[in-house]
C-alpha cells in the first residue's frame, strides 16, 4: 500500500518529540503584516520567519528527491529589544544576549548556516483535533519548544546544509542595496510568499511588479548550492 499524497508530496509520519541537532537554512523578512488576535484591536507588526532543518531526522517526501530532512519554522516579531522574543531566542542559542551595538545593527540573516540543538513537540492541526490517526505531515506539525547552542562534542559532526537557502531582506531592497529578485522570491514556500505579498513593504516597493500574488507553486527543498556555508561557521564567535 502506498502512502497518500498532498500535492506532489507524500504524507509521512512525524518524528517523536525530542531534542536534536539542527541547522538554520532560512531567514525571511515577511515585512509588516497583520498581527491581530481575536477580540483585540487591529494590529500590524514587522515579522521574521526562521527555518531550521533537522539533518538527523529524514523521510522520503518525494520519490524524485529521495530522503530529505524534516524542518521547523518559527514566525517571530522583528525586534531586538531585550524583552523581545527574538532577543530571547538568540540569547538562548548564542549563550548571551545582544550588546547595545548588536541591538542597533543585528542582521538576522547571519543565523543562516549556523547550527544548534532544537527541542520540539508535535502539535495537531485544529481541523484534525478529533482524529485518532498517528501524527503525520498532513494532520500535525513539529513545533519549536526551545533552542540552545550545539553541544561541544557534536561540533563538526552536523552535515552540510541540505535545503536551499532562503533569504529575504526588505531593508536592503527598499534601501536599494539589493534588487527585488523574483527568482529568489520564487524559492520561498508559497504559504510564506503569501505573507510577504500582504506586507506594507510589498505594497510600497516600486519594483514589486508583475508578481502573481495568487501563485500556488509547490516547493519543498532543493540541494543547497556549494557556497551555502561560506564563512558562517557553527558557532556565534
Amino acid at each position: 500500500m502506498q502512502p497518500p499524497k498532498v500535492g506532489n508530496y507524500k504524507v509521512v509520519p512525524l518524528p517523536e518529540p525530542q531534542t536534536t541537532v539542527a541547522r538554520c537554512y532560512g531567514v525571511v523578512d515577511l515585512g509588516t503584516v497583520d498581527d491581530t488576535y481575536p477580540g483585540k484591536p487591529p494590529s500590524r507588526k514587522r515579522k521574521l520567519m526562521i527555518f531550521w532543518e533537522l539533518p538527523k531526522l529524514v523521510a522520503v517526501f518525494s520519490d524524485e528527491k529521495g530522503e530529505q530532512p524534516f524542518s521547523i519554522s518559527k514566525e517571530i516579531s522583528y525586534s531586538t529589544h531585550p524583552d523581545s522574543n527574538l532577543s530571547k531566542l538568540v540569547a538562548a542559542w548564542k549563550g548571551r544576549g545582544f550588546t547595545e551595538e548588536e541591538q542597533r545593527t543585528f542582521d538576522p540573516s547571519v543565523m543562516i548556516g549556523k547550527t544548534c540543538m532544537l527541542n520540539f513537540n508535535v502539535k495537531r492541526k485544529a481541523k484534525y483535533k478529533d482524529s485518532n490517526e498517528p501524527a503525520n505531515t498532513q494532520n500535525s506539525y513539529p513545533e519549536l519548544v526551545s533552542i540552545m547552542g550545539l553541544l561541544p562534542e557534536l561540533k563538526g559532526s552536523v552535515p552540510p546544509m541540505i535545503n536551499q537557502e532562503l533569504r529575504w531582506d526588505w531593508d536592503k531592497i527598499l534601501n536599494n542595496e539589493e534588487v527585488f529578485d523574483k527568482e529568489k522570491l520564487s524559492l520561498i514556500y508559497p504559504w510564506v510568499r503569501q505573507k510577504i505579498y500582504e506586507s506594507d513593504e510589498f505594497a510600497e516597493c516600486p519594483t514589486a511588479v508583475n508578481i502573481d500574488t495568487n501563485d500556488q507553486q509547490t516547493a519543498y527543498s532543493e540541494a543547497a548550492p556549494e557556497s551555502a556555508e561560506e564563512s558562517v561557521g557553527d558557532d556565534w564567535e
